[in-house]
């Protein structure tokens, strides 16, 4: 039986967990008892045994190794950082240290079913930024904690380029370059190419999105090179103004990248474009 309430004395009218009567053993048998009607309470579990003798030795009833198990309420770790390079790496804090918990690659994730304990969160470091500093939180029973890192970098000339990108390409930071300068001529502006991950001193090293290739089953394949840690989304467009995006954003792993478009259901003429996010 379940008591609910530890200052009633245990009687006969107590919701009864199960009834063993007429189960009849003659050796050890495990029997288990689904106690989740009572999850989310404080409960005392209440063994009451009654003989009746007719005339026949009653031996009585013995029990041992009583446990009570169950999952603990489980929280939930939101992560998310604002750029798609870099890596997080999630550890629960415990006496002997920092033990792995999950890391991935992902713009934001959020991992479920975590046991109540401390925990920290690593961000990896990215060329050009400053990497966030370590997160820690406690996350209690049921809860929920969010981490979320932000990657920055120095900009002495606020043209929304990394200082330290420009040192490594032009060997200093010049007031003149702006977010229009297009140091290689290659139709993508050094701001542009900073976004991208290509090289601004090399016209060859440009994000161009090459004609489809028309597929056997009337469908399109576009393919354009990559760079491993960027993310990439095709749009399209029938005025140039308006664009629709017609894929989610493809985290890069390999130096090319490419998308398959359904055949088109309409003789509608489109423009494509292709997105690019560091």
């Amino acid at each position: 039986m379940i008591s609910t309430n530890s200052s009633t004395p245990p009687s006969l009218n107590l919701p009864l967990g199960v009834d063993f009567a007429g189960d009849v053993a003659d050796t050890w048998k495990l029997e288990t008892v689904d106690l989740t009607p009572w999850v989310g309470q404080t409960i005392q579990v209440v063994f009451y045994y009654q003989g009746f003798a007719f005339g026949d030795t009653i031996y009585g009833w013995t029990f041992d190794d009583v446990s009570i198990t169950g999952v603990v309420a489980a929280g939930s770790v939101n992560i998310s950082k604002n750029i798609e390079q870099g890596t997080y790496s999630l550890f629960s804090l415990s006496p002997i240290g920092l033990v792995p918990v999950q890391s991935g690659v992902a713009l934001s994730v959020t991992i479920s079913n975590l046991p109540a304990a401390r925990y920290v969160l690593r961000f990896g470091d990215v060329p050009y930024y400053q990497t966030p500093a370590d997160l820690t939180n406690t996350l209690t029973a049921g809860g929920t904690v969010n981490f979320s890192g932000k990657y920055t970098f120095f900009d002495v000339n606020t043209n929304g380029i990394s200082d330290s990108w420009e040192r490594n390409y032009f060997s200093s930071v010049s007031t003149n370059r702006t977010q229009l300068t297009d140091t290689d001529g290659d139709g993508m502006t050094d701001y542009a190419e900073f976004i991208a991950g290509t090289d601004p001193n090399n016209a060859s090293s440009v994000l161009e999105l090459t004609p489809p290739a028309s597929q056997p089953n009337g469908s399109l394949r576009f393919e354009w090179p990559s760079v491993p840690g960027r993310a990439y989304r095709l749009a399209a467009s029938t005025d140039l103004v308006n664009w629709t995006p017609l894929s989610d954003w493809i985290g890069a792993t390999t130096t090319t990248s490419s998308v398959v478009l359904a055949p088109q259901t309409n003789s509608a003429s489109y423009f494509y474009r292709l997105e690019v996010r560091p």
